[in-house]
């Protein structure tokens, strides 16, 4: 399984650049999660920079409206922060 991990020391040039530039999007106090970077490095292969860039900004801006302050990793994850949040505060109105 440690094999199927992502090494974020060694990644190439442009999946770092691209992931740094993402960070930037990051509230300062998730910046050095770990399980963070893999999940966005993920979402960088898998979508392209413009995608993820989209989908992060989105992210970061409902987890703010909803108030969320527990870790961005959990509330990107799997979606059950981010809905039960919408539930609570019916984002959508």
């Amino acid at each position: 399984m440690e094999k199927d991990l992502i090494d974020l020391d060694e990644l190439p040039g442009e999946d770092r650049e691209n992931l740094e530039k993402l960070m930037l999007l990051i509230p300062p106090a998730d910046r050095e999660d770990v399980d963070l970077r893999r999940l966005l490095l993920f979402r960088l292969r898998l979508d392209g920079f413009s995608r993820t860039r989209n989908y992060l900004v989105e992210r970061v801006r409902s987890a703010d409206r909803c108030g969320f302050s527990g870790r961005l990793f959990d509330y990107l994850k799997d979606g059950l922060e981010e809905k039960a949040c919408a539930d609570r505060h019916d984002l959508n109105a």
